[in-house]
């Protein structure tokens, strides 16, 4: 291979990384921004089905339906229904974009 192909190849490549970063951009921007609640960023490991309400901004009665998804993180001690805080950040930081 002689330098003027390595070097048109390269330009390719380079056109080609470009335009990914370009897709990517836009990918980004289109990505809603989500914040952590400052309920769940702070203080409690766990937290009830009514403290998951309130640091949502959902119903008491989307956050039992949510807890009961086989894909949500949640445990049950007794009749309490607990939700791991830093299980639910991931959570939320994996279904970003996502229509849950």
């Amino acid at each position: 291979m002689r330098y003027g192909d390595i070097a048109n190849e390269l330009n390719t490549i380079a056109q080609q990384l470009t335009e990914l970063a370009d897709k990517l951009q836009k990918i980004e921007a289109a990505m809603p921004d989500i914040s952590i609640p400052t309920e769940i960023a702070q203080k409690k490991e766990v937290l009830s089905i009514t403290e998951l309400a309130e640091a949502l901004s959902i119903s008491r009665s989307t956050a039992f339906q949510l807890a009961h998804r086989d894909d949500f993180p949640s445990i049950r001690i007794g009749k309490r229904i607990l939700i791991p805080r830093t299980k639910l950040i991931n959570w939320i930081n994996k279904h970003c974009g996502e229509n849950i």
